[in-house]
């Protein structure tokens, strides 16, 4: 019954609800359409979501409306374990959702190489951490303690002026836009850049700062008295200059270099400085080796080209020295110090090639008067004067006035004991004035220094004739003193010995000397083995056959054979066909007691030359 009751119920419940209107239905109101654009996503993954269309092929499809797609959007994109890049609706990419895992991947990057370059530097592999803290800038340039560790190891290699670069970025306002504010470390750090570079009031005003924020900084006030100390030692080397007491200059310096404790001096006003003093003391090849780095670093300097110029000028150098004092003028036109060098130099330069043209065309007084004249210029530099007067020297030497070459000579060789021209042409001006053994001398000195071989070679031929010479003029002409030809017989040499006995025999008021060289001549001629081997000599060389000459008496007996043996007949020296420069006092007394004891004109033969047989 109850279940009957109560689907009766049910029943008339249904029929007596609302019955169903016989009008038209009612239109629905559309559901609006919502733009793409106007979605927002709620984002598991980075899938877009599927673009929606209205075109009718679309909508025939699917038999869901669209708000019934937006629900069921959520499902897929959950399901889905995709990451690909968000895209647009318009098909774009959006560019801070791509770069920023890639910018992520730079920093980790870049974070490595700093890593890596930090263990160099504390192994002391410094070029190699500049390598990698480079590397580490060039990924991520936003970070500047990169930049600071890359000037540590550039101050550990003495490159200062790199490091300071470095370091006045990595302070630099950009940074501090960033939100990075220099720390006290990167402050010390920058003076201790300056300060080698020889900018001190930079480095002043770094301190200065950093003393007004931190006070207390400890590394900060050790510097600070460091860089008054560098101060005190700085005034008194602009003392020093002012007053040119060079050799105090030089040691200041050194000072300066000491207390810096970074190398050779890098400022360029200090290098100028040390150039000055060494120009002053006349240390001509230090000072050039500073010149060649200071122009090679800075080519269009005008105050290293001067000073370049001014070693060259020392040096004798007048071709560079204008060159150079040019380049200088181009680069600065009122440098009046470079205007009066090239001034001086080229009235140097013209009235020397004014001289050396007189020379090549032989017109040698004229050629050593411009050399005097170029000289008087500057009598101070040596270097000049010793160019113009050994060129003097070879002038006078043309002009057969061999004194006054081998007093300018002198002048050369007192200045510069190596001089090889001077030497050479002193050598030939004492041949010139028969200064025979002399002239030898100098030419073996001469020809340990030689340049080239082709001197050498010239200086032996000259020493092999001037030896020709001395033996030429220590020859004694045997048939010449006697007066007859060299085909002349025996008899002929016995009369022509008596004529010229009887002119110069002492006690008729002839010649000692004479008479001696006449006795000299007969006793060789006479002989014929003696005169066989004279014949041998060669008068234009004597010294070329003279072994032979006297190989022959090797063994003899000469007081067999002479009078007076051999030493009275070729001198001192014994066995020789060359009158001797000094007389045996023997052999002159013992002459002329011969010549007084037994006289040419008395009947009984004369033992003077009994030998003979008498004549």
């Amino acid at each position: 019954m109850a279940r009957k009751k109560s689907a009766a119920a049910s029943a008339q419940g249904r029929g007596t609800g609302p019955k169903a209107s016989t009008s038209k239905p009612k239109k629905q109101d559309p559901i609006p359409e919502t733009k793409p654009a106007d979605v927002k996503p709620i984002c598991i993954s980075s899938a877009p979501p599927p673009p929606t269309s209205n075109t009718p092929s679309q909508r025939r499809k699917s038999s869901t409306p669209e708000a019934s797609h937006e629900r069921s959007s959520p499902k897929r994109r959950t399901s889905s374990n995709r990451t690909s890049p968000v895209e647009p609706p318009n098909g774009t990419q959006d560019e801070n959702i791509i770069l920023e895992p890639l910018i992520s991947d730079f920093e980790r990057q870049a974070e490595g190489k700093k890593i890596e370059g930090n263990a160099q530097f504390k192994s002391g592999k410094f070029t190699e951490a500049i390598a990698s803290y480079s590397e580490a800038i060039r990924l991520n340039s936003e970070n500047p303690a990169y930049l600071a560790n890359r000037a540590a190891a550039l101050m550990s290699i003495r490159n200062y002026q790199s490091a300071l670069a470095d370091m006045q970025l990595a302070n630099s306002p950009k940074f501090v836009s960033l939100g990075t504010q220099p720390s006290p470390k990167n402050i010390i750090r920058l003076v201790r850049c300056h300060l080698p570079l020889g900018q001190f009031y930079q480095a002043r005003q770094a301190l200065k700062h950093l003393l007004q924020e931190s006070p207390d900084c400890q590394e900060a006030q050790k510097e600070d008295a460091r860089l008054r100390k560098l101060e005190a030692i700085l005034s008194t080397l602009q003392r020093d200059r002012d007053r040119q007491d060079w050799s105090m200059l030089l040691f200041g310096l050194d000072r300066l270099q000491k207390e810096l404790d970074c190398g050779p001096l890098k400022a360029k006003e200090w290098l100028i400085w040390k150039v000055e003093a060494l120009c002053g003391q006349k240390k001509w090849d230090e000072a050039k080796c500073i010149c060649n780095d200071l122009v090679r670093s800075c080519p269009s300097d005008p105050e290293a080209l001067y000073y370049r110029a001014k070693v060259m000028y020392s040096q004798g150098n007048l071709t560079a020295t204008v060159s150079h004092c040019q380049e200088a003028m181009r680069c600065d036109p009122d440098f009046a110090s470079a205007r009066n060098l090239l001034r001086q130099a080229r009235n140097i330069e013209n009235l020397k090639e004014a001289g050396n043209a007189s020379f090549k065309t032989s017109d040698y007084k004229m050629a050593i008067q411009k050399y005097i004249e170029a000289g008087a210029i500057d009598p101070t530099n040596q270097s000049i004067a010793v160019t113009l007067d050994s060129n003097r020297a070879q002038a006078l030497l043309k002009s057969e006035q061999y004194a006054e070459a081998i007093k300018v000579c002198n002048k050369i060789l007192k200045i510069d004991k190596q001089h090889f021209k001077a030497l050479r042409t002193r050598a030939r001006a004492k041949k010139g004035d028969s200064q025979l053994d002399a002239a030898i001398a100098d030419f073996e000195a001469a020809s340990k220094l030689a340049p080239t071989p082709k001197d050498k070679t010239e200086i032996v031929n000259e020493i092999k004739s001037t030896k020709v010479l001395i033996a030429r003029g220590q020859y004694v002409d045997h048939y010449k003193v006697l007066g007859v030809s060299r085909n002349a017989s025996d008899d002929d040499i016995k009369r022509a010995f008596r004529k010229q006995s009887l002119i110069h025999h002492p006690d008729k008021g002839g010649n000692e000397e004479k008479f001696k060289e006449i006795n000299e001549s007969y006793t060789v001629l006479q002989d014929p083995q003696a005169r066989r081997r004279f014949d041998q000599i060669n008068p234009d060389n004597p010294s070329g056959g003279l072994s032979d000459f006297y190989h022959g008496f090797e063994h003899d007996d000469g007081s067999d054979q002479m009078p007076f043996g051999w030493d009275g007949l070729f001198g001192s020296a014994g066995g020789r066909a060359f009158r001797s420069h000094d007389t045996s006092s023997h052999y002159r007394t013992h002459a002329h007691a011969h010549a007084h004891a037994h006289p040419f004109g008395g009947a009984a033969s004369n033992p003077f030359f009994s030998h003979t047989g008498g004549f």
